[in-house]
This record gives C-alpha cells, sequence and structure tokens, in this order.
C-alpha cells in the first residue's frame, strides 16, 4: 500500500512539472530515495493494517477437529431459528469434514473473515481470538446456516471485537448493497438484524458472553420474527 503511495505521488509530481517548466537537468545518476518514501500522514492519521489474503486455507489431510481448545459443540446452540444442527460439506473445501456438525478453525482468520465486508471494516486492528469452532445448520428446506463461536483472551478483547463488529454492520448500507444491513433489536451484549446478499435474505444475532463472542446467521429469507431474534440474543448473551 505504501509503495503504490509513492507511486502515485511520484506520478503527479510529473504531471504538474512536466505541463510548465523547461527540460531540467538530466536526472542524477545516483540512487534516489527509496520509492518507499511517502509524504508524512496528516497528524493522527494512520495506515489501516494489510488484511491478510482471503484465499480459503488449505483442508489438510486430517479431519478438522470438533473441538477447538475449551470449545465443544455443547457451547453452540444446536437449534437456531428453525435451523438445526447438522453436518453441511465445506463450501470451498477450506476442511476436511469429520462426521459431525462442528469444526475447529484458526482462531485470527474466523474473526478475520467473519467481519463483514462493509465501509467500516479497516481491514484489521481488532482483538485476535485464540480460539474459534464453528457450526453449521439447515432447515427443513435444507437452507444453510452458520454458527461461529470465538473465545478471546479476555472479556476485554471480547468486548472489543463485539464493538468493532457492530460499528462495521453499522456502516453497511441499509439497502441496494452488498450486503446490505439493517438492525431489527439490539440490547445488552446482543444485536439481531437482517442481511441481504443481492437478494438472498439472512438474519443475524451477534452476542458477547464473558471473553466470548457468539455469531449465528440463517438463510431464513428474513422468517425470523424480532421476538425471535431477540430471545435468541438475550439466550446467547447470558
Amino acid at each position: 500500500m505504501m509503495k503504490a503511495r509513492a507511486l502515485l505521488a511520484a506520478a503527479g509530481a510529473v504531471l504538474v512539472l512536466g505541463g510548465c517548466s523547461q527540460p531540467g537537468p538530466a536526472p542524477d545518476p545516483s540512487p534516489g530515495p527509496s520509492e518507499e518514501s511517502v509524504l508524512p500522514l496528516p497528524p493522527g492519521e494512520t495506515l489501516p493494517p494489510e488484511p491478510p489474503p482471503r484465499d480459503a486455507p488449505s483442508a489438510g489431510t486430517s479431519p478438522a477437529a470438533v473441538t477447538a481448545g475449551p470449545l465443544t459443540p455443547a457451547d453452540l446452540p444446536d437449534e437456531v431459528l428453525g435451523f438445526a444442527a447438522q453436518e453441511r460439506p465445506p463450501a470451498e473445501n477450506e476442511y476436511v469434514p469429520n462426521g459431525t456438525w462442528t469444526h475447529e478453525v484458526a482462531g485470527e482468520r474466523a474473526g478475520w473473515e467473519a467481519m463483514p465486508t462493509c465501509p467500516g471494516n479497516t481491514g484489521g486492528g481488532w482483538p485476535a481470538a485464540a480460539f474459534a469452532l464453528a457450526g453449521t445448520y439447515l432447515d427443513d428446506r435444507d437452507r444453510p446456516g452458520n454458527g461461529l463461536l470465538l473465545q478471546f483472551g479476555s472479556a476485554g478483547d471480547a468486548t472489543a471485537y463485539f464493538d468493532t463488529y457492530l460499528a462495521v454492520l453499522a456502516s453497511c448500507p441499509a439497502t441496494d448493497a452488498m450486503p446490505a444491513a439493517q438492525r431489527v433489536a439490539a440490547g445488552e451484549g446482543w444485536y439481531a438484524g437482517r442481511r441481504d446478499y443481492g437478494g438472498e435474505r439472512w438474519s443475524e444475532v451477534v452476542a458477547r458472553r464473558g471473553d466470548r463472542v457468539a455469531l449465528i446467521i440463517v438463510n431464513d429469507d428474513d422468517a425470523a420474527s424480532e421476538a425471535q431474534l431477540r430471545g435468541l440474543g438475550e439466550r446467547l448473551s447470558r
């Protein structure tokens, strides 16, 4: 990113000077400043951290673990908003199935991948989870749902991630975007809303409890009522 900014600055200088001044002396053959050098940023401004690549991680050859550190399937709900816990083939071969509905995910990557791709997403800067356990759901129409439980090193880190997640969601347009997001209800330590991915409508609940953050999203075409979403949020945050 810094290299790109330096090249843009150099190109701008050529455009400005080339149109109004006489040709100058031949350039000094001695090495110039590194192209990594850039103009100072305004006071208080920092470059966002470089995000990790979004390529799917290698699945490896062994079945994914059913647990993640202290996290077990019992820590995720086995039914959410009409969707039941059920094994589902991985969408991008990102892990080797283990015959169950839960699988371990690398904590840092899981938290990064879960963060919504909305304008407020700077690409990083939030606490990394120490452990992450993902769960898969299906309803009676075989529509998918996903659960993710993140455990952080402290309750403070969990709160920071939760707050960042909600701030990023708030930056999503309410309509006509990929994704669009709308809040339905919220309370102490939980949020419930809708997401729209080009006509695919999902309901989601995000909840914080101690050093853990739970994220649930189901492809229910907005079928979940506000009362159901509120009930799940309150249950997961207690």
